[in-house]
């Protein structure tokens, strides 16, 4: 990799503090993450594109760093802009295509982690805005982190000893609501594996700081008993989110607490200033499938998802067997985050009550296994690089 500057290290990068290089292939690209992603240099060089790659760019600074990108950049009519690992609010990045309008590109072909575009920049004629989902998130777990997981040629499931798992590293609001849900429920507590809380290095992790604004605003509806439970931990270090660790498999069920909730208080505004909430960082009009959602299609289990209202049909257009036969995912229609919590809790509740895990295991062998392959199969699709880079090579 050829750079000009050095790169960055540590923490989110000032927007000045920019690396300008050129791909394998000689395509310009600044970045402002340690090294870009090995994505962009599987991407032909046309002579007709530049590269702006966003990792680790904060969505407060994607204006000045744009504008920064732009003016180390050789004047071209195509321009490729990514954000592999986020889906930020499209308002972010509709100030961004202004800005690389005004410079006079004529193309932006855009590449990050939203399922969905959100409300794009495009009322306008002389510029036109390409959208796909990156692959990343789709790839992240199908590596050395699944040895022992389902393969094109292995589609035997072991019996389950849970009936769900439910884990959320960092505290947030709708998860701490979720899982004091699951601890105020003796017969459900006892049936399945889950955490919440744990992250060494979040922010949010605040349970001992009585003091901490951001621990008055996650424990508003928690009791002293109730905070006394927290965090829930099941012993593993920070940085292990991306990896399958211990017995997670042995669930049945999966409640995927997903990083991007839909959040919008206008649309419940009195709701959410009763229960005295602010609200937590992910605030986005997008879809967001991270490393959480690939873990159920990874270990063979059914899923739900506390996610913005519509994921669930998004996978299902992805092609995903969400087992709509067994799980009523009419949450997914529900725009109030507590309700739709609820939701989830209340069809968890009765799918742990509709069989015992012998007649789950039986289900799952006789029945469901080839459904688990086809999803297996689908999410390692997905992950390819070979489709997205044709597509981007196409639109360039």
């Amino acid at each position: 990799m050829n750079t000009e500057t050095n790169h960055v290290t540590g923490v989110l990068p000032d927007p000045f503090q920019l690396t300008k290089g050129v791909t394998r292939q000689g395509i310009n690209i600044i970045y402002c993450d340690q090294e870009y992603n090995e994505l962009y240099n599987l991407l032909d060089d046309t002579g007709n594109f530049n590269i702006i790659d966003y990792q680790r760019m904060s969505e407060f600074n994607m204006a000045v760093y744009t504008r920064a990108a732009l003016e180390k950049l050789p004047k071209k009519d195509h321009i490729v802009v990514g954000y592999l690992s986020e889906a930020l609010n499209s308002v972010y990045w509709n100030v961004v295509f202004d800005i690389i309008r005004s410079y006079g590109y004529k193309k932006i072909i855009w590449v990050d982690g939203g399922l969905t575009a959100g409300f794009i920049y495009s009322h306008v004629s002389d510029i036109e805005i390409f959208h796909k989902t990156g692959n990343m998130f789709f790839q992240i777990l199908n590596n050395n982190h699944t040895a022992g997981y389902p393969t094109e040629h292995n589609t035997t499931s072991k019996n389950r000893s849970y009936y769900y798992l439910s884990l959320g590293r960092l505290a947030r609001k709708e998860r701490i609501y979720f899982t004091k849900k699951i601890l105020d429920d003796n017969n459900i507590k006892e049936k399945g594996i889950y955490s919440c809380g744990w992250g060494d290095h979040s922010v949010e992790t605040v349970w001992n700081n009585n003091n901490s604004y951001e621990r008055k605003n996650l424990v508003r509806f928690l009791d002293e008993k109730d905070i006394e439970k927290f965090p829930i931990s099941l012993g593993h270090a920070d940085g292990q989110q991306h990896h399958m660790v211990g017995n997670f498999d042995e669930a049945v069920f999966n409640v995927v607490q997903e990083s991007s909730v839909g959040f919008d208080h206008r649309s419940h505004e009195r709701f959410y200033s009763t229960h005295g909430l602010s609200w937590c960082r992910v605030n986005s009009d997008r879809l967001f499938f991270t490393e959480k959602s690939a873990k159920p299609f990874l270990m063979s289990q059914m899923p739900l998802f506390i996610a913005a209202p519509g994921y669930v049909n998004q996978l299902r257009i992805l092609g995903f067997d969400l087992f709509d036969d067994i799980i009523d995912h009419s949450y997914d229609r529900e725009d109030n985050i507590f309700k739709r919590c609820d939701m989830v809790f209340d069809e968890l509740k009765r799918l742990t009550e509709l069989h015992t895990l012998e007649g789950w295991n039986a289900l799952i062998n006789n029945q469901l296994t080839h459904r688990f392959h086809r999803n297996f199969m689908l999410l390692k699709q997905l992950g390819d690089n070979s489709s997205l880079v044709k597509w981007i090579n196409n639109l360039t």
